[in-house]
Formats: C-alpha cells, sequence, structure tokens
C-alpha cells in the first residue's frame, strides 16, 4: 500500500509513515515521534520532561514500574514476577490469562489505541502495522486497542483502514532500512556508482586509478 504507517512498541514507541509511497521525515527528520504525543496530559512525566506521554504509559520500562505496584497489592507474588517482572514474563502471563498481566497489558492497548485513533483521524494511512516486543502479547494487547480505537477514531477514518499486527519480528527495522536503501539504488543506479579514484602508488611503481565495474 502506498499509506501506512508502523509502530513499534518496544522501551520507547516510534512510528515510520509511508505518504503516498513516499517515507515521511519531516521538516527537521523527527517525524514519526509518536511516542511523545500526549495521551494523559495529567499523566506521569515522561523520561524526555514532558508529561503524559504514550511512552511513559506503554514503553516497556515504565510497563514493568507499573507492574511492580500492581504486584504490590497482591498477596502472593506470581512466578512470572519472581524476582521482577521482565517483558518476556509479563507477555507469557498475559497470553496464558493471569489476572494482573493481562490488565496491565489491555491498559497498555487501550492507551496505545488512542495514538493509533489519532493517527488515523490525522493522516488516514490504509495500513497501521504494530511491532515491537509488546505486540507478542497478542489478542490482550489488540483487542483493547481496538476497541479503543473504534471509541475515538471517525469512522470515517477507520473506515477502509486496517490494523495489524506486524509479522517480521526484530527484523522488522534493518529489512525496512535495507529495503529503503535498495529502493533508492535501484531507482538512480548512476547516484552510487563510485567515481574514479586515485590509489596512492607503490615506490616505484606508476599511479594506478580504479574505475567502478
Amino acid at each position: 500500500v502506498d499509506d501506512l504507517a508502523y509502530i513499534k512498541v518496544a522501551t520507547g514507541v516510534g512510528a515510520g509513515s509511508l505518504i503516498g509511497g513516499e517515507i515521511h521525515r519531516g521538516a527537521g527528520g523527527i517525524a514519526g515521534e509518536i511516542g511523545h504525543t500526549s495521551i494523559d496530559p495529567g499523566g506521569a512525566r515522561c523520561r524526555c520532561g514532558l508529561t503524559g506521554c504514550l511512552e511513559a504509559l506503554v514503553g516497556t520500562s515504565y510497563l514493568l514500574a507499573r507492574a511492580e505496584d500492581a504486584l504490590a497489592a497482591e498477596d502472593a507474588r506470581p512466578a512470572w514476577a519472581r524476582p521482577t517482572p521482565t517483558v518476556g514474563g509479563l507477555i507469557e502471563a498475559a497470553r496464558a490469562g493471569d489476572r494482573v498481566a493481562t490488565r496491565l497489558v489491555e491498559d497498555a492497548g487501550r492507551h496505545l489505541g488512542v495514538a493509533v485513533a489519532n493517527l488515523l483521524n490525522l493522516v488516514n494511512p490504509t495500513r497501521v502495522i504494530l511491532g515491537g516486543r509488546l505486540t507478542d502479547a497478542g489478542a490482550p494487547l489488540l483487542t483493547a486497542l481496538e476497541a479503543s480505537v473504534h471509541a475515538r477514531a471517525l469512522w470515517t477514518s477507520v473506515d477502509g483502514s486496517d490494523v495489524c499486527l506486524g509479522t517480521l519480528g526484530d527484523d522488522a527495522v534493518a529489512i525496512g532500512a535495507a529495503t529503503a536503501i535498495l529502493r533508492e539504488a535501484l531507482q538512480d543506479p548512476g547516484r552510487h556508482l563510485r567515481s574514479p579514484s586515485p590509489v596512492p602508488a607503490r615506490r616505484g611503481a606508476s599511479a594506478v586509478t580504479l574505475a567502478p565495474t
């Protein structure tokens, strides 16, 4: 598709967008800082210094801190949080139906859904792809996210748009970067051919020049 957004949810939250088939970089090259859009103006302070950022609600370090707070009210500490909660443990516990882990993942999904709804209303991409470690939680995250999107996005923005989980895993960013380079090279091969450059000659030898093959 020519219009899409890829959102990666990990330690931070970032987005990349294609608009009309072209990567949208913005005036300063930092377009896509969706993690620092304000989801809760009265919320916690983010590491960037702002308050209520999406990252401060769904970023993994904040999510694990929230898990510690939730577990403090529990009578027994579950196996996935011994000695401390981990992202992998949280995800597996949510997929297995653990009450606390599921609630944390669903909360993250709802907050992420607010950001996706805003993105759909503002840019109206054909597809929004979600990646990053947290998306391994699957249904608990996606179901809550979709409910939040439908509650907050205009139906005209949602109609014809598809929100789905990515399938490239941890390789998604590397594959995307490599593909962008290859695409540019194939569009304008001459731009990437090296100009003839002199090579320092060994003492007693004639200078030689390497030309592209």
